[in-house]
């Protein structure tokens, strides 16, 4: 393997893995390893896996759509100029035409190796990269990106059953994706939201649980408002008034309310942070639930009430019923169905579809926006702990700096604290260490991935704070 002209070798690390025999490489500043992306196999599936290429983003076109071009039976890809973008296949062999002016006639060439993939330059006038690396030739990984022109392509591994529908991006109540994996779970999102079937949506803060919660309701075809609680945000003491409603005279200041719950009527509510609902509340929360009717505070007749639950947390729940901090009755009751949204850092294949989104929502009447290629890196390098809401804050950030109509690398503001760097308080560093390692339940390439550093520096790091990520692993 050698660096394209000007490339550097030595900021690369090449291990041999003993994976399928297979020689792979880890970037220091980007690791990639399928056992962390747990969407790359949906639950209860198994099968034969295969490969996709997604043209995730265009610098200079930000609002054209993203492509996803199936691999599976392809030998050999071509990527290069055209008048337009598009995807001619004959034969075992796949052209892709890119309608960018940085790119060659013949920019850079897939080739399948065994079970796996590599790429090649094929002496572009502006090189090819690798997770910004500048290479001559490459083994590729799951989720490696490449970068050729002003375009980001994004390698995926998935089922082949996952693979079946290319190209643009289907819309699914306002939800959409790239990713072979996580389509298929909005897929049966549609379905469940046709049922009457209750939905626990589980993620990280800044996933977009809101957002699967509006797309349910309006997939649900249900005439009544959607009405978000913060379950976190309202004091125990008012809650269960908030929730069902009060009669005058309940208690010392009430007054006559329908509550949240009638106010839905017909509709559905959205209980974010569910799990913060104190157990008064979860009693009440699981009588209705049983019963489909509510008993406001102070009155002496229940009230049938017909709402659809959808129910948010990004707690691990299932401890918190272990631990008897939530009931368990209701937690069954409330998990009909499982949405699990995976974080930013896991579905960058996305990345290109987001951007464009938020722009169009931040800027709906402003000029046409570009990235410049330091900046479209450092998006897809970053290792977004705070998930979406991070993105659109940078975006919203580098809209209000940029002097003109490109957005630079400086203008996102994306902060990484180093903790690798010599000088580094080592409490701090220690601290963050294991809460990452706890986060990510011992992976240690989840754990390089959110310090944008290589598996062995996290090694490094963990030997020099003492630390063992076995002792962190979930049981």
């Amino acid at each position: 393997m050698t660096a394209a002209s000007g490339g550097s070798v030595s900021a690369w690390s090449r291990v041999v893995r003993a994976r399928r025999g297979e020689q792979r490489l880890e970037y220091p500043d980007r690791v990639v390893d399928t056992e962390s992306f747990v969407f790359d196999q949906p639950r209860g599936e198994t099968g034969p896996t295969d490969w996709a290429l997604i043209a995730a983003l265009d610098c200079e076109r930000l609002t054209q759509p993203p492509v996803r071009i199936s691999l599976a039976e392809v030998t050999a890809v071509d990527i290069g100029r055209g008048a337009h973008r598009a995807v001619h296949a004959a034969g075992g062999r796949v052209r892709v035409d890119l309608s960018d002016r940085w790119t060659s006639q013949l920019h850079a060439r897939l080739l399948r190796d065994g079970d796996g993939w590599s790429v090649e330059d094929a002496g572009s006038k502006n090189g090819t990269r690798v997770n910004g690396e500048g290479v001559g030739r490459a083994v590729l990984a799951d989720g490696d990106v490449l970068e050729v022109g002003s375009t980001f392509l994004v390698l995926r591994r998935a089922p082949v059953a996952a693979l079946a529908h290319g190209g643009a991006p289907d819309r699914v109540g306002g939800l959409a994706t790239m990713s072979p994996a996580f389509e298929r779970e909005l897929a049966v999102l549609a379905k469940i939201a046709r049922s009457g079937v209750p939905v626990l949506v589980r993620g990280e803060s800044g996933t977009g649980k809101e957002i699967v919660a509006k797309a349910v309701h309006a997939l649900s075809g249900r005439r009544g408002p959607l009405l978000p609680v913060n379950c976190g945000a309202i004091p125990a003491a008012l809650l269960e008034g908030e929730l069902f409603g009060s009669r005058r005279g309940a208690f010392s200041g009430a007054e006559d309310r329908i509550g949240l719950v009638r106010s839905a009527d017909h509709g559905t509510l959205f209980l974010d942070e569910v799990v913060e609902l104190p157990a008064t509340s979860q009693a009440a929360l699981l009588r209705f639930l049983q019963d489909g009717e509510i008993l406001p505070l102070g009155a002496d007749k229940r009230i049938l009430v017909d709402v659809r639950i959808v129910a948010a947390t990004n707690k691990p729940i299932e401890e918190l019923v272990a631990q008897g901090q939530f009931r368990h009755d209701l937690h069954a009751r409330l998990c009909g169905y499982v949405m699990r949204l995976p974080p930013l850092h896991a579905r960058i294949e996305d990345l290109g579809l987001l951007v464009g989104s938020l722009l169009a929502r931040l800027e709906p009447d402003g000029p046409a926006r570009r990235l410049s290629r330091g900046a479209a890196r450092a998006l897809f390098r970053h290792s977004w702990p705070l998930n979406v809401r991070e993105l659109e804050q940078a975006l919203r950030a580098a809209l209000a700096t940029a002097t003109g109509a490109e957005i630079g690398a400086e203008d996102l503001r994306l902060a990484s604290a180093d903790l690798t760097t010599p000088g580094t308080d080592e409490s701090d560093a220690r601290a963050r260490i294991i809460a990452l390692l706890e986060r990510h339940a011992g992976n240690v390439s989840a754990v390089a991935r959110s310090l944008a550093t290589s598996r062995s520096q996290v090694a490094r790091l963990l030997a020099r704070h003492g630390l063992t990520p076995g002792d962190y692993k979930r049981r």
